[in-house]
């Protein structure tokens, strides 16, 4: 404060020498009177933008200069990267406010309060990205797992067993899979191997290759085969996180600290906390269809600017640069199913699919049989304007010294509460795709329009037309048109008409209620009735059909479901427990026809030298280890209700290949003796493939008591204390609490 004494004393005495020089040179007898600008120092707040940014800053206001501060205070207002004008006094330097370009500033006196006003633009921008929830390296353990689901059938003729199975071997490198299923009826046992292949996935160019039995990708006038050999191609399921729809960004800018929401459809997506200045949003991902996205700012005063952006993407459609490719080689398989190793001609197939601009999806196949076809194909995937879609596809093949040619048109329109759609594709007698020694399954030439409409309180409505000609020139058209109505938040119901318009005639209408109520009750009934050629003959045919069902709403419980229609009653349950599931089928038709039917399904796994019993595992296990937690109840999203049992070990086999999960055991369950660690685990685990999952719980033999001293009185509080390896302060009276006394 010393220094800002001395400047009005300095500019004085300044002045005064110039006027007295001035006036020797012109010979005046006497300087001229000088006034000094008046200059107030101030210890004040200061706030940006209205918001509060500091205390105790030193400002000086010097009239013709303005708002004057020291260098050390101006960076405290949180302006970095401003570029300031300085004014230098002495060896000090000074910001002038009012002279640095975007910066307002004004001295409310009585308050002591400086308030700052800074455009938008002079704050740096700021990127922010939606990013999905970060992948995880996977645990890559060694082990196996087997799935079976067995059962036996007696119907009054013929006893009749039956089992599938899918062996699993997994290893840091990859897993070999292997399915069969075996039947025995007759006194007759038939066994057959359906698939046998090794894969392994490769997380940064979300690919897997395949080698064995697998099959091609089909693409437009494609047909998908199985084949043994080899294959190699992006995969969905090794990074599920990675989004393959087009996304969308949004700009704004805030004038102070502010909160931005990112909203997709009503549901938050994202929350940031944003700095003054210009900012942009990022990596925001969208749903297949018509939607809307909003972004709203939010400052700490409520005030809220609210930017909405509609979207509109279509399935198939990939955002621009992203691809998906699959390649193929090996040998056609024949008689799947009912044969292990029949292989037949040499087969190979490339599959391509790529974003070439943001609303622009291209395709092209090729496939090559030996002695057979050739295809080459393409189609073109386009969405424009506000809901409007195009597509078209073309193919040729040569096969048996014949070319063929097939093409397609299609067109949709999606909106809020309408939508509609028409399409149009043709084939000639040659043409023919891999497998194929027959002409296309597909008609020569159909053409199809649908539509529907939201009606809000009248529930939805759809209507659908066909018309195909088929190699034989025949002519089929179908109209149909199905109402959906819900009655309830529990009951809906359900009608719909198909009509047959081309010889031979049919029609068929049916209505159906049905109820959905809590505890996993269901139910409903049907009726259908329907009239064909013979109609005329015997009358329309009447078929009822009604239900009452149950399912269990953990991993443990029963499910059952009772049905009946004109010509049979059946009942039907399935027992889930921790080890699998058993069921039971029983049914009596007409005639005095009757049955019943008996099965097991589950699956057992191997992993750390450990066998455990479950159920099925759909994709991949993880085996929840704990070694005090018997009876313990398994927290996490996959647990849905496990249990550890008596070796504190639970497997949990709904388990999705790499996706994150979390696991630990319910800290409310825990008894008084034993202790977990709060912090759960979090792991993940490759597609087809388990893990461990290792939870820390022990088991303590609390006791209380109070220690004195030789006096016999109770030792003062807080006072460390060592009882063999547990570390503990005395409290009150001098009592001592200990997890773990040991005699």
């Amino acid at each position: 404060m010393k220094s800002l004494r001395n400047l009005p004393t300095s500019l004085a005495l300044i002045v005064f020498v110039s006027m007295y020089a001035a006036s020797c040179a012109h010979g005046q007898s006497a300087p001229a009177t000088v006034r000094m600008p008046p200059v107030r120092e101030l210890l004040v707040s200061a706030t940006l933008n209205g918001q509060k940014v500091a205390e105790g800053i030193e400002a000086i206001d010097v009239n013709g200069l303005g708002v004057l501060l020291t260098r050390a205070d101006f960076e405290r207002l949180g302006l970095i990267g401003v570029l300031p004008r300085i004014v230098i006094r002495g060896a000090a330097e000074y910001v002038a406010l009012s002279r640095t370009p975007g910066l307002k500033a004004t001295l409310n006196f009585a308050a002591l309060e400086l308030a700052v006003v800074a455009d938008v633009g002079l704050f740096a921008g700021t990127k922010l990205s939606v990013s999905r929830d970060p992948t995880i390296e996977p645990n890559r353990e060694t082990g196996a797992f087997v799935n079976y689901d067995v059962s036996g059938q007696r119907d009054g003729r013929a006893d009749t067993y039956s089992g599938y199975v899918e062996l699993v071997g997994f290893t840091p490198w990859g897993s070999l899979i292997s399915t069969g299923i075996t039947t025995y009826a007759n006194g007759v046992t038939n066994a057959v191997r359906l698939d046998t292949a090794f894969q392994r996935d490769f997380r940064d160019a979300r690919a897997r290759l395949r080698v064995g039995d697998s099959a091609t990708v089909a693409g437009q006038f494609g047909s998908s085969v199985r084949f043994g050999g080899v294959q190699y191609g992006t995969e969905d399921a090794v990074d599920p996180r990675f989004v393959w729809r087009p996304l969308l960004a949004f700009a704004g800018s805030a004038t102070v600290p502010s909160t931005v929401d990112v909203f997709l459809n009503s549901g938050l997506q994202r929350r940031f906390e944003v700095q003054p200045g210009a900012f942009s949003v990022e990596n925001i991902d969208t749903l297949a269809g018509r939607g809307s996205a909003r972004m709203v700012v939010r400052d700490a005063t409520g005030r809220e600017v609210v930017i909405e952006q509609p979207f509109f993407t279509v399935p198939g459609q990939l955002r621009q640069g992203v691809s998906r490719y699959s390649l193929s080689a090996g040998w056609l398989r024949e008689a799947y199913a009912l044969d292990s190793n029949r292989y037949g001609p040499a087969v190979a197939a490339a599959y391509w699919r790529y974003g070439l601009a943001q609303n622009v999806t291209t395709e092209i196949r090729a496939e090559a049989q030996h002695k057979g076809a050739t295809t080459v194909a393409g189609s073109i995937l386009v969405p424009f304007g506000d809901g409007h879609t195009f597509s078209a596809s073309s193919a040729a093949s040569y096969a048996f010294s014949k070319r063929g040619v097939a093409a397609g048109l299609a067109y949709t329109f999606s909106a809020s509460r309408f939508s509609m759609g028409a399409q149009w594709d043709a084939a000639d007698a040659n043409y023919r795709v891999l497998g194929g020694t027959q002409p296309l399954a597909s008609p020569r030439h159909r053409v199809a329009a649908n539509a529907s409409a939201n009606l809000k309180g009248a529930g939805s409505l759809a209507v659908a037309y066909v018309r195909a000609e088929s190699f034989e020139r025949t002519v089929t058209q179908q109209a149909t048109i199905n109402h959906f109505y819900p009655l309830s938040k529990e009951w809906k119901l359900t009608s719909g008409f198909t009509h047959t318009i081309a010889e031979p005639r049919f029609w068929s209408a049916y209505l159906g209620v049905s109820w959905y109520g809590g505890n996993g009750l269901s139910g409903g009934f049907t009726g259908r009735a329907s009239c064909d050629v013979i109609c005329a003959r015997d009358g329309t045919t009447f078929e009822p059909q009604t239900y009452i069902a149950s399912r269990a709403e953990s991993t443990s419980g029963l499910n059952w479901q009772l049905d009946a229609d004109r010509n049979r009653a059946r009942a039907r349950a399935e027992w889930l427990t921790e080890l699998g599931a058993v069921s039971a089928e029983a049914y009596r038709g007409r005639a005095d026809a009757r049955g019943m039917r008996v099965g097991a399904r589950g699956a057992v796994a191997f992993i750390d030298g450990t066998f455990a019993a479950g159920q099925s595992i759909a994709d991949s296990f993880v085996l929840v280890r704990a070694a005090e937690g018997e009876g313990l109840p398994i927290a996490g999203s996959s647990a849905r209700g496990a249990v550890l049992d008596r070796r504190g070990t639970a497997l949990l086999t709904r388990v999705i290949g790499y996706e994150p999960i979390t696991v630990g055991v319910a800290q409310e369950a825990l008894p008084l003796n034993v202790v977990s660690s709060a912090k759960p685990v979090t792991l993940a685990v490759p597609a087809r493939a388990g893990a461990v999952a290792r939870i820390e719980t022990r088991k303590t033999a609390p006791a209380t008591f109070t220690l004195v001293d030789t006096n016999k009185k109770p030792l003062l509080p807080g006072i460390f204390v060592e009882v063999g390896d547990e570390k503990t302060r005395v409290g009150l009276d001098g009592l001592v609490y200990l997890e773990v006394l040991r005699g």
